[in-house]
């Protein structure tokens, strides 16, 4: 029994049947990737904040003998964020010669993660609300509504640019202010992680004019 073979015809309508489904799903996959890559991030943002919260928690006032005294030592936790290399730090300082100074040999790097390709920390003009809030104005200011000078700005774990929390032994962040990051990607999809005095945390995305709550 002999097979019909495909006419040129029919291989053409095929051809054409393919390239227009490609040309239909292949705009909705690559957004639903960027969508993906974007919420891949702020997750990361958010997961760090976490982390450095029970970095936080775990710490205790270390006591440490001078040749003059024995007193105890501050400690704190920092969570870093750098927008220029899209680098998101967790690290440690303990004041071992009890100066109240940060120096480099008093930092110790705890984790280090970047946001994923194709994404940056970035506030677009389109959002006109505040981070997680559909109330209020266009956020006003940074893309990072961190800390942006002082602290351990400046050293070799925090260079100029970075921006930072500080977490006290409690894993209360210093400071009464409300923190935001706003995280966007190729796509124009942007998401946001605010973090409140408390160390909590909300991941909300931007959709349609207004924030949804994601977790």
């Amino acid at each position: 029994m002999s097979r019909r073979a495909f006419s040129l015809l029919e291989l053409v309508v095929v051809l054409c049947i393919l390239t227009i489904l490609t040309v239909i799903i292949l705009p909705s996959f690559k957004a639903q990737l960027n969508r993906a890559a974007v919420e891949e991030s702020a997750q990361r943002l958010q997961e760090a904040v976490k982390s450095a919260q029970r970095e936080a928690q775990k710490r205790t006032f270390v006591a440490i003998s001078s040749p003059s005294r024995t007193a105890f030592a501050k400690q704190a936790v920092y969570l870093a964020l750098h927008p220029a290399t899209g680098r998101i730090r967790i690290a440690v300082w303990q004041d071992s010669n009890l100066d109240a100074r940060i120096s480099n040999n008093e930092l110790t790097l705890i984790q280090e993660i970047y946001l994923t390709p194709g994404t940056s920390f970035s506030l677009p003009a389109s959002i006109t609300k505040v981070a997680c809030s559909n109330t209020g104005n266009r956020p006003a200011g940074s893309i990072v509504n961190f800390n942006s000078s002082g602290g351990p700005i400046g050293t070799e774990l925090f260079p100029i640019g970075t921006y930072y929390l500080t977490y006290d032994e409690g894993g209360y962040i210093d400071g009464l202010r409300y923190n935001a990051v706003y995280i966007s990607g190729n796509g124009g999809d942007s998401y946001a992680v605010a973090v409140n005095p408390l160390g909590l945390t909300g991941l909300c995305r931007w959709n349609k004019g207004k924030w949804v709550k994601v977790r």
